[in-house]
C-alpha cells in the first residue's frame, strides 16, 4: 500500500510551544518580491496530561507566521485560544472529546 503521508507520525512525537524569534540561519538573500506575512494553521499538540490523541485532526490548533522583511525573517507561533483550549489549560487535562479520540468522562457539546 502506498504511503501518501510519509513521516506524518513525526507530527505526533513532539510537544510544540509558542515561540517568537528572528530566523538567524538564512542562506543567500531574500528576494525583493517576497515581503509580508505567510500564515499556516493546523493541529499542533497531540497529547495532554499523558493522554495521547488518536487522530491528526485532534491536536490543539496553532497558527504560525513567517514575516518576511528586507533583511530578516521572523517566526511566531501561537495556540488558538478556543473555549476548549482554555478550559483544558485551566484543568490541566483533556475534558472534551475530539474528532477521533474519546475517553471516559469526556464532554461532547453539539
Amino acid at each position: 500500500m502506498a504511503d501518501y503521508a510519509p513521516l506524518i507520525e513525526r507530527a505526533f512525537s513532539f510537544t510544540p510551544d509558542e515561540q517568537s524569534y528572528v530566523v538567524e540561519d538564512i542562506e543567500g538573500e531574500i528576494p525583493e518580491f517576497i515581503r509580508g506575512t505567510y500564515y499556516l494553521n493546523g493541529p499542533a499538540r497531540f497529547s495532554r496530561a499523558g493522554h495521547n490523541y488518536l487522530h491528526w485532526l485532534d491536536g490543539d490548533g496553532m497558527v504560525c507566521a513567517f514575516r518576511f522583511e528586507k533583511k530578516s525573517v521572523r517566526f511566531t507561533s501561537r495556540f488558538v485560544r478556543s473555549a476548549k483550549f482554555v478550559a483544558e489549560e485551566e484543568a490541566g487535562r483533556p475534558i472534551f472529546r475530539t474528532f477521533g479520540t474519546r475517553f471516559e468522562g469526556d464532554r461532547l457539546k453539539r
